[in-house]
């Protein structure tokens, strides 16, 4: 098993199968078969003003 940096693993009856990578900056609150790979995935988004108004919701 591989535990990167910041992964905390919650859980006295949690378990990590043989053979896994738990992923930095993971979450882990529920148990992991063998030969998984757990990582966290964050996204980030960029879009114009003009696509995030939507003029038909104003009023005046």
């Amino acid at each position: 098993m591989v535990l990167y940096a910041n992964a905390t693993v919650l859980g006295g009856d949690t378990t990590v199968g043989h053979d896994s990578v738990i992923g930095g900056n993971v979450w882990l609150t529920t148990s992991v078969p063998p030969r998984s790979f757990v990582y966290h995935s964050s996204q980030v988004r960029v879009r114009s003003v003009s696509d995030a108004l939507d003029y038909s919701d104003y009023s005046i």
